[in-house]
């Protein structure tokens, strides 16, 4: 079709087009996600921060008879804000550890019977569809690691007051109406 003069044009526009837009919608959905990990990041940055600016007012609170769970519940705080980064970037590097060349090389890949081979295929080599496999990869992990915090906190759950936790969810739900910035607070 796109040797048809007068037509031609017509149609290597239209493909450049569509490839334009998708190459956009990809990008965007990269850019969508890497900021999701950085607002994240910040976001545990910050709340480290207040914890250790707040630290001795919650350690002399905690010091109350009755209230030694406080204490324990800083330090769990402390502790889940400050493993964000390393488990993000652990996350992150997932694809790079799949493909690492080196002496302890580690690849995707799928069984040679599978794919109809007899040595196996590279994942990093000509064949495309390893190489997709690798993209898709890194775009979904970008998304997985933004929920590094949630991993954390089933690990290291708070026991925190029932009053102060219902306090806070009501000072959530008033910051998510926000605009802009209403979506760091989840939903």
């Amino acid at each position: 079709l796109a040797s048809i003069p007068g037509i031609g044009w017509m149609i290597g526009l239209a493909v450049g087009a569509i490839g334009l837009l998708f190459a956009l919608i990809v990008l965007g959905i990269i850019a969508f996600g890497a900021i999701k990990v950085l607002i994240t990041l910040f976001k545990a940055y910050f709340q480290l921060l207040l914890s250790v600016i707040l630290g001795p007012l919650q350690i002399t609170l905690g010091a109350i008879p009755g209230n030694n769970a406080a204490i324990m519940n800083w330090m769990k705080g402390v502790l889940r804000n400050v493993l964000v980064f390393p488990v993000v970037f652990f996350i992150v590097n997932i694809p790079n550890a799949l493909v690492a060349n080196g002496d302890a090389e580690m690849r995707l890949r799928l069984p040679a019977k599978l794919v109809y081979e007899t040595e196996g295929y590279d994942a990093t080599g000509p064949n495309i569809a390893g190489g997709l496999l690798i993209f898709i990869l890194k775009i979904f992990v970008l998304y997985f690691a933004a929920q590094a915090p949630k991993f954390i906190e089933s690990f290291l759950p708070s026991n925190s007051n029932k009053g102060l936790a219902a306090g806070l969810d009501a000072v959530k739900g008033s910051l998510q109406k926000v605009p802009l910035i209403g979506g760091m607070f989840g939903k």
